[in-house]
Order: structure tokens, then sequence, then C-alpha cells
């Protein structure tokens, strides 16, 4: 049969070809057929098409095919289709793909995909992407992730997810990231999420962290929690936060720490904080700092407290207070000392009071 005569067939009579009839069609006579006589075939006979027949296919042919001519395919003839044929699909072709087609595309193929294109896939089909595929994938289609899609990302794809990828992920697709995704990112991909991702994450996800993660986030990352999130941490997440990462916190976030999370900060913690810091410390925070933190306050900690924080103390944190932190009181502070306070105060503290402490 000539070329002529192929073109000429009516779509009920190429449907009713058999399968050997379709194989022995040739690659130039099928690359002659509309749209609409490919759309024909049947099932039976797509899923016969040779490598070379589907290689034929010209793009407004594959434009054409329906979601039934594109699920008879199967999953060896799915990796010959040429790039831009798959470009050609409509997003609701390209969806109707069953999950094992999707998993059979080359990395070439899926890096062809338009941004809209993947944003189509259902979370079965991104959950059942290969590895392979995922290490593939380009940011800009990362960035196109829906926030469901995201969250139907497997452990193993998590994994593989490239740095550069998980970065282009929307905030929005990160928050709804599950907290059984979130801790099996590696300490290298949770140092290298934004700031408005790090922002976008939810309370439970923040409490969620490992250690090592935490002791991965950046100075940058901790500046930006805000005060849910740092309420969110636990104890034993925050005595492994770095004192560089404790000190960038905003005093918004430190003002909202617990008084659990306050009295079990170590020392080192304690002694790293600015002297803004401390001075957001509400009056219930530093009434329940620990002796021991009160002796690691630095002088320029001490003198940064405000009359009311200073009122705060208990007696038994004014007798823990080292001498060179006392004599760093305003007397604003001292006036403000109530009588058992001053009469916690030891004999070495009271002769390092200046003049000036004393006539307050």
């Amino acid at each position: 049969m000539g070329t002529a005569q192929v073109s000429a067939l009516l779509s009920a009579q190429l449907a009713s070809l058999t399968t050997d009839q379709i194989v022995a069609i040739e690659t130039q006579d099928l690359a002659v057929l509309s749209s609409a006589q490919v759309r024909a075939f049947t099932s039976y006979q797509i899923a016969a098409l040779s490598t070379d027949q589907l290689v034929a296919l010209t793009t407004a042919q594959a434009a054409g095919l329906s979601t039934a001519n594109v699920v008879a395919l199967t999953t060896d003839q799915v990796g010959y289709l040429e790039n831009q044929d798959l470009v050609a699909l409509t997003t609701t072709t390209l969806r109707a793909m069953l999950t094992d087609q999707v998993a059979a595309l080359l990395t070439s193929q899926l890096v062809a995909l338009t941004t809209r294109q993947l944003l189509s896939l259902s979370t079965d089909q991104v959950a059942g992407l290969t590895t392979d595929q995922i290490v593939g994938m380009s940011a800009s289609q990362a960035a196109a992730m829906s926030s469901s899609q995201a969250a139907s990302l497997t452990s193993a794809q998590l994994a593989a997810l490239e740095t550069t990828d998980l970065v282009a992920l929307s905030s929005a697709a990160v928050r709804a990231m599950w907290t059984d995704q979130l801790v099996l990112l590696s300490t290298d991909q949770v140092a290298a999420l934004g700031t408005s991702q790090v922002f976008a994450l939810l309370t439970a996800s923040v409490a969620a962290l490992t250690t090592d993660q935490l002791v991965a986030l950046t100075t940058a990352q901790s500046a930006i929690l805000t005060t849910a999130q740092a309420a969110a941490l636990t104890v034993e997440q925050l005595v492994t936060v770095e004192t560089a990462d404790l000190a960038a916190l905003s005093t918004a976030a430190v003002r909202a720490l617990t008084n659990a999370q306050i009295a079990i900060a170590t020392t080192d913690q304690v002694s790293a904080l600015t002297t803004r810091q401390i001075l957001a410390l509400g009056t219930t925070q530093v009434a329940n700092l620990t002796t021991d933190q009160i002796v690691s306050l630095t002088t320029a900690q001490v003198a940064a407290l405000a009359s009311g924080q200073a009122a705060a103390l208990t007696v038994e944190q004014i007798a823990a207070m080292e001498v060179a932190d006392l004599a760093v009181l305003t007397t604003t502070d001292l006036r403000a000392l109530t009588t058992l306070q001053v009469a916690a105060l030891t004999t070495d503290q009271v002769v390092a009071l200046t003049t000036d402490q004393v006539v307050a």
C-alpha cells in the first residue's frame, strides 16, 4: 500500500487493521497520517507500534493522541517517545499515564517536560518517580511542584533530591512536607534551605528536627525563626543549638522561649546571648535562670538588665551573682531591689558596691 493509499484510509478502516498490518506500515506512510487518524488506533494497535514507528510520529500526531492511546503504550515504548512528542502531550493526557509509564520515562524525557506538565502529575505519579528521575529534575521543575506533590515524595526520593532543587521548592511546598519527610533530610540539605523556607516550617516540623539537623542550621536560618518556631523547640533540641545560632535569634524569639527552655540552656549558651537579647527577657524568664546561669552572665549582660528584670531576681540568684557583675548594676537597678533581695547580698558583694550604689 502506497503513502497516498494509507493517508486515504478512513479512521474506521484504520481501526480495523490487524496488529500485523499496523506493524507493516512504513514509517514514511505513518508520518502522513492526520492526528485524527492516529487517534483512531485501538489500544492493541498502539501497543503493537514498533520503536521506529514511534520515533516517526510527528509532534502534531503526538499532540493529538488520546488518553486511551497513551495509556496503551508499553513501558518500553514510552522510552522511545521523542522529547518534543512528550512536550506536545496535553496535561490531561500526561496525568492519565500509568505510574509505571511515568517511571519508565528516561531522565532526559522527564527534564524535557514543561513546568505546567510537571505540575499536572498526580501525587501517585510523583511518588512513583525513580531516584534517577528525581536527580535529573531541573530546579525550575522543582520550583513548579505543588504542595501535595512535595508531600508525596518518598524517603528515597528526598535523599536523592539535589540541594539546588530542594532550595527551589516553594515555601508552601516545604511547609506541606510531613515531619517524617523533613527528619530524613541530610544536614547539607537542611543547611541549604532558604530563609523563606525555614520561616515557612510548621512548629511541629521544627520540633521534629533532629539534633544533627539543628546543628546544621546556619545563623541566617536561626535568625529567621519565628516566635512560635522558637517556642516549639524541645528542651533536648535547645541544648544542641550552637551559641552563634542562639545569639542570632531575634529578641522576639528569645522572649517567646518558655521557662523550661530558658532553664535548660547551657551556661555557654546563656553567656553568648547578646545584650539586646538579655534586655528582651521577660521577668519570669529572668527569675527562672539557674544560679549557674546567673554566674555565667557577663558583666555586659548584667549591665544590660532593666530595673524590672533586676527586681525579678530571686534571693538565690542575687547571692550567686559575681561581685564584678553586681558592681555594674545601675543605681536604678539597685533601687528596684526588694528588702529581701538586699538582705541576700553577701558580705563580699556589699563591700564591692560603689558609694553611688550604696546611696541608691
